[in-house]
């Protein structure tokens, strides 16, 4: 089983509640199980860790989203529940992955503001996504967003980009 990075990482505003605007980010999780036919391997869950500087915030899967952008303006296109998912030897399969925070999750929680100037200091966010499977051992693949004047203005300004990740 192989785990590719994602090409881009979407970086979004989200409120909760009356507690204000939480970060949130959503990736394209591909796979490929290069394993004969008789070989299926299932994906039990997905998280991502986000290390800025020495801090790391994590996220665990929360839905399969579709995003698209017109102009300035984000629209969810699709949503389903994220679900236990069997990939068959000798096949590949992808979706777009919308990460959550939850109590259960140490330094999960990381509001808007906070994160948009941490980035700014740190001057990148590292991002390791992992797949855990039933019976088998997690993979892993990691990129890094770099922050420029660009980036940070668009996320002040939209609360939400989609910068490219790098390998």
């Amino acid at each position: 089983m192989t785990l590719f990075p994602p090409e881009q990482v979407l970086v979004k505003a989200e409120a909760y509640g009356t507690d204000g605007d939480y970060v949130r980010f959503a990736a394209r999780m591909a796979y490929v199980n290069a394993g004969r036919t008789e070989y299926p391997a299932i994906v039990r869950r997905e998280s991502v860790t986000i290390q800025m500087g020495k801090e790391i915030y994590r996220q665990s899967w929360q839905m399969y989203q579709t995003f698209d952008a017109t102009n300035d303006h984000l629209e969810m296109l699709s949503r389903n529940e994220a679900h236990p998912e069997t990939i068959t030897g000798g096949s590949s399969v992808s979706h777009e992955t919308y990460f959550a925070p939850r109590s259960d999750l140490s330094n999960s929680f990381l509001e808007w503001g906070d994160f948009v100037e941490k980035l700014e200091r740190a001057g990148s966010a590292k991002f390791v996504f992992v797949a855990d499977f039933y019976k088998d051992k997690q993979r892993r693949a990691s990129c890094v967003v770099r922050a420029n004047a660009d980036l940070l203005e668009r996320l002040r300004k939209r609360k939400w980009a989609a910068p490219p990740c790098v390998e």
